[in-house]
C-alpha cells in the first residue's frame, strides 16, 4: 500500500495534461481532419477561419487529397432539377437584378441579364464572371435565341502517380478548362419560321470574345427548346416543315463549327422531352390515344455522330388522370434514376412520379405554375467547378 500511495503522490505532482489546440496541429493532420467533412460547401466555409486554413484548402494538394477521399468512400454525386417560371432563379449573391438561368453545365450556370449580357456563375462558391456584351448586330429577346453552354473537359483529371513510394492515380481538379457559349439567332422572319441557314454567335473563354459563324441545314428546319451538352456536342430538338422531328448537333470547339442532323419519323408534338439521362441521350413523349409513354434511346457512334438505338413503348396505368392531352406535360427524367420520369397535369395540379419499367407511380403534391416549361439539371460534384478564367480585356467593368 505504501508503494501505491507513493506512486499516486508522484502522479499528482506531475504537470496536468496540456490540451492541444487545433491551431497546433501539423498541416498533414489538419488536412486529414478537414477532408472528412461531409461536403465541399462546409470546407469552403472553413476558408474563413484564418489565413493558414485558407492557404491549405486552396492548395492543389488538398483538393487532390479530398477528391481521393471522396472516391475511396464512393460518395454519391448529387443531381437536382431546377424549375422556375421562364427559368428565372434569383441568385442573392449576384449584383444583377433577377438574372435568368438559360443553361447549366454540372454546377455552373449561364445567366442572362439586361442589356444583352451573360455571365457564368457557381451558386456553391458564389463566384461569377460577366461575359463581354453581345455585339449590337445580334440584338434579340433572350427567349427567341437558342442558347447552349458547354465545357471541353471533365471536372477531374486522372494521371499515374510519378512517385514510386505512392500507388494509384493522382486525381486533380481541372481548373484550366475551356468553355463555349453558343447563341443560335432566329431567322429574320421570326423564331418560329423554317430556315436552311442559321447565324450563330460563339463565345470562347480562351479569347474572351464573341465570333460569328453560319451553319447550313440540308432541309428547312426550326429549332425548339433548350440546348444541352453531351460528350463535347451541343444538341437541340427541331422539326421539319412536314412536322417530323430532327436532332441538330453542333461542335463549337472546332475552328469552323461542325454540325449534323438526324431526321426522325416521329412528329414533334409527340416528343415532349429531350436530354441526357443515365449517361445517354433520350427523348420521350406521350401517346394519349394509346395512353403510353414513348422513349427513344440514342447512342454515339465511333465517329462521334449520334444515331437512334431503339424505340420503346411503355403503357401507362389507367388509374392515372390523363384524360386531356392538352392538360398533360412531360417533365424530365429523374436525374438520379433513369427509369423514372415526371408527368404534370395542369388544372388538377397533380404531378406523377412514374417508373415506366415497373409501372409503379405515385402522386407528388407540388405547387408548380403551369407556365413553367423548362428545367435544368444541376450537378453538385465532389469539388465545385471554378468559374472560367477570362483574359483581362474580356472582363467588363460593372
Amino acid at each position: 500500500m505504501r508503494g501505491s500511495n507513493s506512486s499516486l503522490s508522484s502522479l499528482s505532482r506531475r504537470q496536468p495534461w496540456k490540451l492541444i489546440n487545433i491551431a497546433d496541429l501539423p498541416d498533414a493532420v489538419l488536412i486529414e481532419v478537414v477532408c472528412r467533412l461531409s461536403c465541399s460547401k462546409l470546407i469552403f466555409r472553413c476558408k474563413c477561419v484564418c489565413k493558414r486554413w485558407l492557404t491549405l484548402i486552396s492548395d492543389p494538394y488538398f483538393v487532390d487529397h479530398y477528391l481521393r477521399h471522396q472516391s475511396d468512400k464512393k460518395r454519391h454525386i448529387i443531381r437536382t432539377l431546377i424549375y422556375a417560371r421562364e427559368y428565372v432563379v434569383r441568385l442573392r449573391f449576384h449584383p444583377w437584378t433577377n438574372p435568368t438561368v438559360v443553361a447549366t453545365y454540372n454546377d455552373l450556370m449561364l445567366c442572362y441579364g439586361n442589356l444583352n449580357r451573360y455571365c457564368i456563375c457557381n451558386p456553391c462558391t458564389m463566384q461569377w464572371v460577366a461575359l463581354p456584351r453581345i455585339p449590337t448586330y445580334t440584338v434579340h429577346r433572350h427567349f427567341e435565341v437558342r442558347v447552349g453552354f458547354i465545357c471541353d473537359t471533365p471536372c477531374y483529371n486522372y494521371k499515374e502517380d510519378e512517385h514510386e513510394d505512392q500507388k494509384g492515380d493522382v486525381m486533380q481538379h481541372n481548373a484550366a478548362y475551356r468553355c463555349k457559349v453558343v447563341r443560335i439567332r432566329p431567322p429574320e422572319k421570326g423564331y418560329y419560321d423554317f430556315s436552311f441557314e442559321w447565324k450563330v454567335d460563339i463565345f470562347s473563354s480562351e479569347t474572351g470574345e464573341w465570333r460569328k459563324a453560319v451553319v447550313s441545314s440540308p432541309r428547312a428546319i426550326t429549332l425548339n427548346g433548350l440546348g444541352f451538352p453531351h460528350q463535347g456536342i451541343l444538341y437541340w430538338l427541331g422539326r421539319e416543315e412536314n412536322g417530323c422531328s430532327i436532332i441538330f448537333g453542333l461542335d463549337p470547339f472546332c475552328d469552323k463549327p461542325k454540325c449534323f442532323f438526324i431526321a426522325l419519323d416521329e412528329p414533334l408534338n409527340d416528343l415532349r422531352h429531350f436530354g441526357v439521362c443515365g449517361g445517354c441521350i433520350r427523348m420521350c413523349g406521350l401517346d394519349m390515344a394509346t395512353r403510353s409513354l414513348i422513349v427513344f434511346y440514342l447512342k454515339t457512334e465511333e465517329d462521334g455522330k449520334l444515331c437512334l438505338s431503339k424505340r420503346m413503348v411503355y403503357s401507362l396505368d389507367q388509374n392515372m388522370y390523363l384524360d386531356n392531352e392538352s392538360n398533360v406535360s412531360l417533365r424530365p427524367f429523374d436525374p438520379n434514376n433513369e427509369d423514372v420520369c415526371y408527368i404534370y397535369v395542369y388544372g388538377e395540379c397533380v404531378k406523377y412520379k412514374y417508373n415506366f419499367r415497373t409501372r409503379k407511380w405515385s402522386t407528388i403534391v407540388e405547387e408548380i405554375p403551369h407556365q413553367i416549361s423548362y428545367s435544368f439539371v444541376h450537378v453538385q460534384p465532389w469539388w465545385p467547378t471554378p468559374v472560367p478564367r477570362l483574359p483581362q480585356h474580356a472582363c467588363p467593368a460593372e
